[in-house]
């Protein structure tokens, strides 16, 4: 399965929102979901966020194995990392990490924001 989450802060309007989209192995629409995300004015935060409501919504599904994408390549670098994150993001990455344990295999890497164009409008 592979599993595309973007999230966006929209300063004008003061609100922020995460976009899901699960796929098969042959690409096909398993589900899409989108959420608001409330107090969150901070890009990184959100993206953070989105991985983590998307992983979130898997294992229920009894899903094992998990490909994530994102856009977001600092976001991506600092959960493939081993040391530790101690920024205020920490405990973020850190519930990340350990959802991603609960899966048999789970990856994530780093997608252009043109393969991540549908996560990325679901999040309006």
């Amino acid at each position: 399965m592979k599993l595309n989450v973007d999230g966006a802060v929209f300063q004008d309007q003061h609100r922020a929102g995460v976009g899901i989209i699960l796929r098969d192995a042959n690409g096909e629409v398993l589900l899409t979901a989108s959420k608001k995300e409330k107090e969150v004015n901070d890009p990184a935060e959100v993206e953070l966020l989105a991985m983590l409501r998307g992983l979130q919504l898997c294992p229920p599904l009894g899903i094992e194995e998990l490909i994530m994408e994102s856009d977001s390549l600092l976001m991506v670098t600092q959960v493939q990392a081993v040391e530790e994150y101690w920024s205020l993001l920490g405990n973020i990455v850190k519930e990340i990490k350990l959802l991603m344990k609960r899966f048999r295999r789970c990856t994530i890497q780093h997608v252009g924001r043109m393969g991540n164009v549908a996560a990325h409008k679901l999040t309006r």
